[in-house]
């Protein structure tokens, strides 16, 4: 899902920034060079917030709401204590 949503998002921002004539050149050498970061990075945040959801799950003993809450809550800080190193 990221890498997919990685090569739209990537493609069409390669092609808006080339030349006229090679809009499909750019816009593929931006897919190859971002494209798998973009999903490297999702799948990193899903195994993440997984992770964290099935611990919330096991500590309070309850499946609701508050579960994905507090998993979000935990991947954002660590995500974002990582991107500050």
């Amino acid at each position: 899902m990221g890498a997919v949503g990685g090569t739209i998002w990537h493609g069409i921002k390669g092609a808006r920034n080339s030349p006229r004539g090679d809009r499909f050149v750019g816009a593929m050498s931006v897919i190859k060079a971002r494209a798998p970061v973009t999903g490297g990075n999702f799948g990193v945040w899903g195994g993440m917030f997984s992770s964290f959801d099935c611990a919330v799950k096991g500590w309070r003993q309850k499946e609701d709401m508050w579960n994905a809450i507090i998993s979000g809550f935990l991947t954002g800080g660590c995500l974002a204590a990582r991107s500050e190193s």
